[in-house]
């Protein structure tokens, strides 16, 4: 990624339409690594957001949006989400979800990663 590199990542998302909580998570350095998003909702039947984690001037330092909004370009009372993942080796970013009902689906219908160089 570069020391002032980033990541966008935009995900569609179905789901039953439920008073049930849904989750969707993104980390970043693999199922263990750095948790940079987490959305519940319940009560809708579709999802569509987007995810900006951005090295900041450092290749092991991230800085992304806070955890709980769905959007990086929303304002907000909470904090930044942070974390230490070295990217500068091969790193997996993992987009994962959860039910609490396993009656329920949750469907990632489309994902969108885009990687920017920063030098």
């Amino acid at each position: 990624m570069g020391p002032n590199g980033a990541l966008r990542v935009t995900v569609v998302r179905s789901q039953t339409n439920s008073a049930n909580t849904k989750s969707l998570r993104f980390r970043l350095g693999g199922l263990s690594g750095a948790q940079l998003m987490i959305t519940t909702s319940a009560a809708f039947a579709s999802f569509v957001g987007q995810r900006l984690i951005q090295n900041r001037n450092s290749q092991s330092s991230q800085v992304s949006g806070p955890e709980t909004i769905v959007n990086s370009f929303n304002l907000s009372t909470g904090a930044i989400a942070t974390a230490a993942i070295d990217t500068s080796v091969a790193q997996n970013f993992v987009i994962s979800g959860q039910l609490a009902n396993a009656g329920e689906t949750l469907t990632l219908e489309s994902h969108l990663v885009e990687l920017a160089y920063g030098a």
